[in-house]
Order: C-alpha cells, then structure tokens, then sequence
C-alpha cells in the first residue's frame, strides 16, 4: 500500500516514520465507506467510549448534523487527493457534550492506486491547550538555560581577565544580580584581624542585607552560618535568623554561600548573599538553586586565586626594593612561563584571541665571565629588562628565563605587530648608553595556532631565534 504516494507494508496498520501517532492527540483510521477500524487511547478518553462501542461504527455516527456536511464535503478531497488539512468539525461525547477538533489526514492505496483506508489526527481545544502550555514551559526553560550559561561565562571571563580580587567581585557582583530573578547580591569578606568587609550590587542597600551585615559584624549568628548553603525560607524556622526572616516576602528566598579559602592567605572565609525573588522564580526554584551551588564553585575557585595571586604580588613587591630592577612586571620562571601560556592558549581556544610570544637572546656574555667587565653583566640584564617593560603593555608578561634569554608574552598581538614591537625595543636598547661590554642581541616571534601547545610554540620561537641569528647580529656596548 501506499501513503501518499509512499510504498508501505500492507500487513502494517499503524503508520510510522514521521505520520508516528501523536501522543497527545486523537488518531483514527477509518475504512474507504467510513467505518472505524482503529483510534487511539486519547480518542476514548476525549469522547468516553469503550472501544467496543466504537470499532465498526461509522465516523459519522459521532458527529452532530453541521459537522457531518463538512465531513461529506472534505472526505472525497481526503479519499481522492490522499490527503486534507486543518478540516474543523464538531464531535460528540458520549455523554452527550459537543467538542470542537480540528481534523488533518492522509489517504492509504494499494500497489494499484486503489482506496484503502484513512488516518487522521483530531486536535480539540484541550490539545492546543496543552500545546501552548507546553510551547510556553520550552521557552521558559530555553530562557533559564541561556541565563545560566551567560551567567557561568562572564564569570569565567571575570576571572580570566580581572587584575585584582576587588575588580573580580565588581563583575561578579554585576552579573550575579543582573537577572530580574535576583533583588541583589551582597558579597561580605572575612579578612585577618576580625575585619569584616561588604559590597553590594544595590547601592541602595535593602532591610534584610543591612540586618545580616550588622548581625555578622556583631558575631550574633556568624556560627550558626553554614560554611556551605543555606536557604532561608519566611516560613520555615531558624534559630538566629527571625529578625531576617521577618524582612522576607512570603516566597522569597534569601541564599548564604559561604566559601572557606584554602589557605587563608589574606581573607578566612567569604559569603555571598542572593536575594531571591519568589514570584519570578516560578517552577525554576530548584534550578535556580542548582545553579546558584554551580556558581558557587566558580566563585570559590576565583576567591582563592586571587587570593594567592595578590598574596604572591605583594611579595614581589616586597622583593623589588632589594631589587636593581625597577620592573612593572615579575620576572618569572620557566614554570610560570608554562603556566601562562597554557592560559593564552586555553583563550584562545574559547574566544579565538591570538597571542604571540617574543624573544630576545643575548650573546657573547660568556667571553667577558672572567674578565674586569663581568662587573658589568648584572647592569646590562638591569637596563635592558627596563628597555623591554617599558615598551610593553600592562597585560603582557616578561619572563626572564636565565642565560641572558627574556620572553615577552603579547596577549592579543598578531605575527605582525610583534616583529614591529621587537623592532622597536631592539632600537630602544641600541640607543643605551655604551660603556666597556661587548655583546650582541637577536630577537624570534611565534604567533598562536590553531590547536597549539606550550610545545609547538616554542620550537616555532627557538627556531625563529635561529632564523634571526643566521640573518644578522646587533653588536651592542651597554654600560
């Protein structure tokens, strides 16, 4: 047999592929003089008929006078052009009430083109109902999914590209409170010596985040805050937290994260506060909670991070006063080195932005490491690691790897610009005061690709260097 034109097996009753019977609708077969030979469970339960009280019957036993004229008009069209839409008629129940349906159906032919049966769905009211309800609850959890995501990115790019713990919170501070879900979100940090720091993304601070702020600084409830989740509810009880509670619209939600640092460097613990909206949170609470235990997680790895890192700043800050130089960057080590590469090219993998490294070799140091003018050696690294950071951006990195080699990382910088900004240091240094020591400097460029490693990277950096070194020699005399 034949679906529209489409060969079928002839022992198939049910039909398949994309003509699968709904779900949720009503289905019916019905043979060419218009006996019911088939309907589905939503068909019964639509019309309250036992299925013994409908096979064998005539489709049009359960229709009212007006509908039958229509199925009369429509079922030649159905019969002998296979096929008919968006037919609207009326059915009877058996308990006598009337629906409104609208029919859509196809004809099935035998291998000779002859008139077998046909197969039609029933969409009534309900089904639209349902439809739209449904239609809308998609589109309610696509718009939850997109906000979720965006939410987790910008603070993975907050944490990517923030310089400093306090420029890390401002952002995520932003993008925790922006969807109208959440009223606000205050973030309270624990620092040494008792001293208790806020920020809130309202400047107009409300009632319940003033009242938790005093109560922390007084110590009235800080250890009866979990040092994970909590999820305080105006109707559910807990101790020390009445007065908050009583702050709280019936379905709003107050959340406390609390993060403990690892090592607890310069802060012990910090919390976060989300204000949730009851009303807006809708079906999507436990989501939203879901989400808010995710982005926790997020936090927590930013918190200890930057903790480390200012930590480690301030150290080096330390450390360059008893230093000859006068670098705006450190000078880090081959492992550091790795390290933020591995960062440059997990960027670049997300958000396609190149970066390239830079080069610069000192030579012939080693003939002058007996001489009077070995005195000199520590001065020429001294001036040309200034040269190199003061030609170079506040977000690139100077790296100096020992054996009078300095890398440069360039974040955003093509092939191009980085052979201009080499050249350019290259001048600076020519133009230093001369003095008794004689060397000479050559300078590689690599630029980021696709599927880079710290690896491949830099054997396109050393032989670059090579490349530089064969072609020719800046002869320097630094004092």
């Amino acid at each position: 047999m034949k679906v529209r034109g489409e060969p079928l097996d002839s022992k198939i009753l049910k039909y398949n592929s994309k003509y699968a019977e709904p779900k949720s609708s009503m289905f019916q077969m019905l043979e060419k003089d218009g006996k019911i030979i088939y309907v589905n469970e939503n068909w019964l339960k639509e019309t309250g008929y036992r299925e013994d009280e409908v096979i064998g019957k005539y489709f049009r036993d359960f229709l009212p006078e007006e509908s039958i004229e229509h199925v009369k008009k429509g079922f030649p069209r159905l019969r002998d052009y296979g096929c008919i839409e968006n037919l609207p008629l009326k059915l009877k129940k058996k308990d006598g009430i009337v629906i409104e349906a609208v029919l859509n159906g196809i004809s099935v032919y035998d291998e000779n083109g002859e008139f077998l049966n046909t197969r039609c769905e029933l969409k009534t009211i309900n089904y639209f109902i349902k439809y739209n309800q449904y239609m809308q609850t998609l589109l309610e959890e696509e718009i939850f999914l997109k906000k979720s995501l965006y939410m987790k990115s910008q603070i993975n790019n907050a944490l990517l590209f923030s310089e400093s713990l306090s420029e890390f919170l401002k952002h995520v501070l932003f993008v925790l409170s922006e969807p109208s879900e959440v009223f606000s979100t205050t973030v309270v940090k624990f620092v040494k010596d008792n001293e208790v720091f806020s920020e809130s993304s309202d400047p107009v601070e409300n009632p319940i985040e003033l009242e938790i702020k005093r109560s922390l600084i007084r110590n009235d409830f800080s250890e009866k805050i979990s040092d994970d989740f909590m999820i305080i509810e105006k109707d559910k009880a807990i101790e020390g937290f009445e007065n908050v509670q009583n702050f709280l619209d019936n379905n709003d939600i107050l959340v406390i994260s609390t993060i403990v640092l690892e090592n607890k460097i310069h802060m012990e613990k910090t919390i976060f506060l989300f204000h949730l909206h009851g009303e807006k949170l809708s079906v999507f609470k436990e989501k939203w909670l879901k989400l808010l235990r995710n982005v926790k997680d997020l936090l927590s790895l930013g918190l200890n991070t930057f903790d480390v890192y200012e930590n480690s700043q301030a150290i080096a800050e330390k450390l360059s006063e008893f230093s000859v130089l006068e670098s705006r960057h450190s000078l880090n080590q081959k492992d550091e080195l790795k390290n933020s590469v591995y960062r440059e090219i997990e960027r670049y993998k997300r958000y396609s932005t190149p970066f390239s490294l830079l080069i610069f070799k000192i030579s012939n140091l080693d003939s002058i490491k007996n001489s009077v003018a070995e005195l000199w050696v520590e001065e020429i690294s001294s001036n040309i690691s200034r040269v190199i950071n003061t030609s170079i951006r506040e977000i690139d990195q100077l790296f100096n790897l020992g054996n009078e080699k300095f890398i440069v990382i360039l974040t955003e910088t093509v092939e191009n610009e980085a052979i201009k900004i080499s050249e350019r240091i290259k001048k600076k240094i020519l133009n230093l005061e001369s003095g008794p020591v004689n060397f000479t400097i050559n300078s590689g460029v690599s630029e980021s690709q696709k599927d880079d490693t710290f690896s491949n990277i830099y054997k396109r950096l050393d032989q670059s260097l090579r490349d530089s070194k064969k072609k020719s020699k800046d002869s320097l005399f630094l004092c």
